[in-house]
């Protein structure tokens, strides 16, 4: 996979529970972004905290799900959680 290929990206606004499998990620796409997650796209899933990233994807082999290392994902993004 190689992203910046032209490769469609999709970052869920809103936390997701992180417990959640390929399955359940796949129907959250479906129900929440009404978009394919059979089309090819990356899907970038993050906890309430904003800590914890998941990435999801398909290609002709099957669905991947990446779960990258703890330093990868400190960019210091803004936390949903309520202020």
């Amino acid at each position: 996979m190689l992203i910046g290929t032209g490769m469609p990206v999709y970052v869920a606004a809103e936390a997701v529970d992180m417990r959640k499998s390929i399955d359940g990620l796949a129907s959250w796409v479906q129900e929440s972004l009404a978009v394919s997650p059979l089309s090819g796209s990356l899907f970038v899933f993050f906890n309430r905290a904003r800590d914890k990233v998941k990435l999801l994807w398909w290609d002709r082999h099957g669905f991947w799900l990446a779960l990258p290392l703890q330093f990868f994902i400190n960019l210091g993004l803004p936390s949903l959680a309520p202020r």
